[in-house]
């Protein structure tokens, strides 16, 4: 007995012996099948592919003050208003402007009709001044030629006749006073006779004399300075006749271009008149469509504020920006969807490719959307442009309402998988490999590898279903 329990001690010696000298076999795992989906999601906004914005774009006036606005989301039919703004300023500065227009034509009516007599005036001007020209040098010619030559001819004979004045009186006194020496008059009488004789010739004498100096003056005076008279009046009718030759024209001119003035003065005022009146009209705002009412504008989709405002409602009383898109008109006969697609979906998701969209408002709604067209740069960092088209959007979505829309981007029904953790990559990342268990130990097996599935990864080549592969990596 005690020879069989030492012979059964030693046997279980050498197993334990054999035991620890053999490896432990490493852990495998075997490749397995299954379906793999994967799937990209868009986050889109309901559009409309006819909007019609009503903006002010107004002429002249700028105080824009909302009298009625319809609420957003109201249904109007097309010529419906759907916005008014205050008139009274406006219609102050029409009447002001009518008024304007009113005193300019009557103000260039009257001038046009002066001008009309300053050119009649301005031509018979320029007849006078070359009559006064003309007469000028006929007054001069008729001096230089007879005039001094017969004002010294009469200076003479003045002088002259003033000599035979005075020898005819010395005459005359010799002879009486011979003949009263002769005859037999009283002496009374005589002496009577002689001094009227006497005084006569008195004065016939004084007569000379002055009729010397007179004629000395004429002479020596009086011609020199008509001559200087004649030259100088020639001179200066030749200076006014160049100056109404010169400035009668250009007066007519000014008066001309003054009238011209005022014409265009009064274009401009009928102009401003007829902007104001244009801007009366746009202070009332018609539905050029049917629609759906929006205030503010849309951007991509998406509603956008007016400039300068904090709310996208606009309420009566508010100012609003000249220019400014107040209201838009979105059909509701034809709407899309439009969203952003990152930059790192662009691969999987192109035009042609159909999702499912699930309204924000009640995702069980589902429809079909189609991806129309992808932007060829980005609207913003990272993020592309996307249209879809929407295979009939249920009654009562709207405008700028959301969808998120579900898309399959790959889809494998007979994926072979293997854990992530029993493929390994070398440094580049590129390759991709496994290890298979072999009759000697193991050995490297390259594959290729596709998507992923929670921690399973796709292997496309290099092993099959039910393959077997290292669980870990070999030491």
């Amino acid at each position: 007995l005690v020879a069989i329990v030492l012979m059964s001690a030693f046997v279980r010696a050498d197993d334990a012996a054999d035991k620890k000298e053999s490896p432990k076999p490493p852990e495998t795992v075997k490749a397995t099948s299954d379906v793999l989906r994967e799937y990209e999601s868009v986050d889109t906004r309901i559009e409309a592919t006819r909007t019609a914005e009503l903006a002010m774009n107004m002429e002249v006036f700028s105080t824009l003050v909302v009298d009625t606005i319809l609420p957003p989301g109201t249904r109007v039919k097309k010529g419906a208003i759907v916005a008014t703004f205050k008139k009274e300023k406006l219609e102050d500065l029409i009447r002001d402007a009518k008024y304007g227009v009113q005193m300019a034509t009557i103000a260039l009516e009257e001038a046009e009709t002066n001008l009309s007599r300053a050119i009649l005036m301005n031509d018979l001007d320029q007849q006078l001044a070359k009559q006064a020209w003309a007469r000028a040098q006929e007054d001069a010619d008729y001096y230089k030629r007879v005039a001094a030559s017969l004002a010294a001819r009469q200076a003479e004979k003045n002088l002259e006749s003033s000599q035979f004045q005075a020898e005819y009186a010395k005459d005359e006194l010799d002879q009486l006073e011979k003949m009263y020496k002769e005859d037999e008059l009283t002496e009374e009488s005589e002496e009577i006779v002689l001094k009227r004789a006497r005084r006569s010739l008195d004065q016939a004498r004084f007569y000379l004399e002055m009729a010397k100096a007179r004629t000395a003056h004429v002479l020596e005076t009086e011609l020199p300075r008509e001559k200087t008279n004649q030259e100088q009046s020639l001179a200066r009718a030749k200076l006014e006749h160049e100056k109404a030759m010169t400035s009668l024209p250009a007066q007519r001119q000014l008066k001309e271009l003054e009238v011209q003035k005022q014409k265009f003065a009064l274009e401009k005022q009928q102009r401003e008149l007829e902007k104001l009146e244009a801007d009366l009209t746009r202070l009332t705002l018609r539905a050029p469509a049917d629609g759906i009412v929006y205030h503010g504008q849309a951007r991509r989709g998406a509603w956008r504020n007016a400039p300068g405002r904090q709310a996208r409602v606009i309420e009566v009383g508010e100012s609003i920006p000249d220019e400014a898109v107040v209201i838009t008109i979105a059909s509701l006969d034809d709407l899309r969807l439009r969203g952003e697609v990152a930059e790192k979906q662009l691969a999987a998701i192109r035009p042609g490719l159909t999702g499912v969209a699930r309204p924000t408002c009640d995702p069980e709604r589902t429809f079909q959307a189609k991806v129309t067209e992808i932007g060829n740069v980005p609207v913003e960092d990272g993020k592309f442009d996307c249209i879809l088209s929407g295979d009939r959007i249920p009654d009562g979505l709207v405008p700028g309402m959301t969808c998120a829309v579900k898309f399959l981007v790959y889809e494998n029904k007979k994926a072979v998988l293997a854990p992530k953790a029993s493929v390994f990559s070398d440094d580049d990342g590129q390759s991709h490999y496994v290890f298979v268990p072999t009759a000697d130990g193991h050995e490297r097996r390259d594959v290729k590898v596709g998507k992923t599935k929670g921690d399973m990864l796709e292997i496309r080549s290099g092993l099959a279903k039910g393959d077997t592969i290292l669980k870990s990596k070999p030491d």
